[in-house]
């Protein structure tokens, strides 16, 4: 018998795919505790588990086999670094749904006053979770879901307020509960990535949407074309990415 274990991969600029994460029984350790940042793996032998953050329709996560319901020191390495955390295995979904979701566009500030609703024009992979209108996250189906929104801000002029508060709403309702962040730019034509998570359980057929507001009104989320010398990709002004998690 197998067991799954569900270890989410994320830097501060959000969830990472791509990412090669293995599993060690902590009693091939000489100590329970949690291996620390850099050290190697505890001998030559082959990991107990390994899967790669972004397969098989799991964006941000990798889900490992492990062959015991036991405690398992994880393993990332990312930028050449290895990085060490602890878990025991859970029960994965029996259904994976999951969304990409993206705009192209920069969108304005309406106002000082004005609750500025995202919008999203591209999809990319998606199952069980898409969009309406052009705003509303809808669910086709009820369980709990780690949500990450990337924000990319920019302010082109006037004053010294760079505040921004981002939000989403439940159905068209008030403000869900902890779900506003806010974040400071350094100043003018300086951009920041603001970085939303939440994690909040919905029923079939729920909706969300995303707000922001900043008191000044040359705020902008931002699109970066795509460029040459070297090759670039577009940038989008947003990008939400949201997989259920039971």
């Amino acid at each position: 018998m197998s067991y799954n274990l569900v270890v989410p991969v994320a830097s501060n600029l959000g969830f990472l795919n791509s990412v090669t994460v293995s599993a060690y029984n902590v009693s091939r350790f000489g100590s329970s505790a949690v291996p620390a940042e850099g050290a190697s793996v505890p001998d030559s032998n082959p990991a107990d588990a390994t899967a790669v953050s972004g397969a098989n329709g799991n964006p941000g996560q990798a889900v490992l086999q492990v062959p015991a319901n036991a405690v398992y020191n994880i393993l990332v390495t990312y930028g050449g670094v290895n990085y060490w955390t602890q878990a025991t295995p859970t029960l994965a979904p029996a259904q994976l749904y999951y969304l990409n979701t993206y705009d192209t566009t920069t969108q304005t500030n309406g106002g000082a006053t004005s609750a500025n609703l995202i919008t999203l024009n591209s999809t990319g992979p998606a199952n069980g979770i898409s969009v309406v209108s052009n705003s509303k996250i809808t669910f086709a189906n009820a369980g709990t879901y780690c949500l990450n929104l990337l924000g990319q801000f920019i302010t082109t002029g006037g004053g010294s307020n760079y505040a921004v508060t981002v939000w989403y709403t439940v159905n068209g309702g008030a403000p869900a509960t902890a779900s506003g962040y806010t974040f400071t730019t350094a100043g003018v034509n300086n951009q920041v990535l603001a970085n939303v998570e939440d994690i909040n359980t919905f029923n079939a057929g729920d909706y969300i949407q995303f707000y922001w507001w900043s008191q000044n009104t040359y705020m902008e989320l931002l699109t970066t074309a795509a460029n040459s010398n070297p090759t670039r990709p577009l940038t989008p002004s947003v990008n939400l990415n949201i997989f259920n998690v039971g």
